[in-house]
């Protein structure tokens, strides 16, 4: 609703109210600033209101223009999203930089998914991809009352379901015979072992290990620290370290004391005597990985490793989703075959209940097969005279129409 006010400088009421575009309109009524001239500028400012909002939904006004740009500057500003979003956001700019919000149409996403497709990659990176864009223009109309449209609405990709690879126990020691004698080589990743041997025992992803910092370790509750914005769910988490994890801690602290005293970082990198961390370690990584037989194992599959060897021990989903730092169980269902095992001792445990479900005696036997013929003779019978009722309605139509 609009409101009048008075100003200093002028002799005029002023109005004040917020457009169809969500910015505040302020404008002079041009009626003298006396008290008994209110009510007519309050109808003054009324009707300019309602001049406003119905030439711009007759289409007489401009809709603002905002571009991709100013849409993602301001939601990365407002929500600090994680780095998936980020990169997802860098993805966008390929496809949307530069373009005006308004402008971007559904043709647009379909030919932006026709792309991506092209480019290989799978519908849950599209989905991905295209949800960063569709949370961006949502909170833009929602928020800040932009006058846009969500073209991504209804358009994402359906999400594909797929069991996650794991590696069994076999080729998880053919991995950890190959990493220790990498230790004595070192211009062969010798770090990658403990990177491997803490991706299996805590499920941490390749980001949270390598971009771990000294800050972050808790030794005395044997643990590391995360943050909100070092985590994927946005919320502050610890994952405990057992004694395996604890092993390969240790062992990178004795390196950073002997090598890089002064670094901040868990894997800080040699090329910059410890100024960063290491990014990357997915060469080394193929290396092994075809070293030991296993060339469709990814890093991201030692997470899913970790999470399938929970399972198959005895543990519940909603452990291994805890475990994982899912925000809801949806993620973890990809590992619900793994619990079949475990299902099946469970149910297996209602044979033990003293009832004895089924007795099979001659005289129930009798009995079931009279039952059963005569339940068989009723049902042909009522079937025979719902087909006979059906045959009698059908003929009377037929002599109703030849005699009409």
């Amino acid at each position: 609703m609009a409101k009048i006010y008075t100003r200093k400088d002028s002799p005029y009421w002023w109005t004040r109210y917020k457009g169809p575009d969500g910015q505040e309109v302020r404008s002079s009524l041009g009626v003298p600033k006396e008290r008994k001239k209110r009510e007519i500028a309050q109808l003054k400012a009324s009707e300019l209101e309602t001049e406003h909002w119905k030439a711009w939904k007759e289409g007489k006004l401009d809709k603002p223009e905002y571009t991709f740009e100013e849409l993602m500057v301001g939601w990365i500003e407002e929500t600090k999203p994680g780095a998936a979003d980020i990169n997802n956001i860098k993805a966008l700019k390929g496809v949307f930089g530069g373009r005006i919000i308004n402008d971007i149409s559904g043709r647009d996403i379909a030919d932006c998914k026709r792309v991506w497709r092209n480019e290989n990659l799978k519908n849950n990176t599209i989905r991905r991809r295209l949800s960063t864009f569709s949370s961006a223009l949502t909170y833009a109309r929602s928020e800040w009352e932009w006058d846009i449209e969500n073209p991504v609405k209804g358009r994402l990709p359906k999400e594909e379901e797929f069991e996650a690879d794991h590696l069994t126990y076999d080729e998880a020691q053919r991995f950890v015979d190959a990493l220790h004698k990498r230790c004595y080589q070192p211009y062969n990743a010798p770090h990658l072992i403990d990177f491997f041997i803490l991706a299996i025992n805590t499920g941490m992803r390749k980001s949270e290990i390598l971009g771990c910092k000294l800050s972050q370790l808790d030794l005395d509750n044997m643990c590391i620290q995360f943050k909100r914005h070092q985590q994927k769910s946005r919320k502050r988490s610890a994952v405990p370290l057992n004694s395996e994890a604890m092993k390969a801690i240790n062992r990178r602290l004795d390196y950073i004391r002997e090598k890089f005293p002064e670094t901040d970082w868990l894997f800080p990198n040699p090329k910059t005597k410890g100024i960063d961390n290491i990014k990357d370690v997915k060469t080394a990584f193929n290396n092994v990985k075809r070293e030991v037989g296993c060339p469709n194992i990814r890093i991201h599959d030692l997470r899913h490793t970790f999470a399938s060897w929970l399972v198959q021990r005895g543990k519940t989903l909603y452990e291994a989703s805890k475990a994982l730092r899912h925000s809801s169980l949806k993620p973890t269902e990809r590992y619900a075959h793994l619990e079949l095992d475990h299902l099946r001792n469970t149910h297996n445990e209602i044979d033990t209940v003293p009832v004895n479900f089924y007795q099979e005696t001659n005289a129930t036997r009798i009995e079931d097969s009279e039952a059963k013929k005569k339940w068989l003779e009723a049902l042909k019978r009522k079937k025979q005279v719902k087909n006979s009722t059906q045959s009698a309605r059908i003929q009377y139509a037929d002599f109703k129409a030849v005699n009409d």
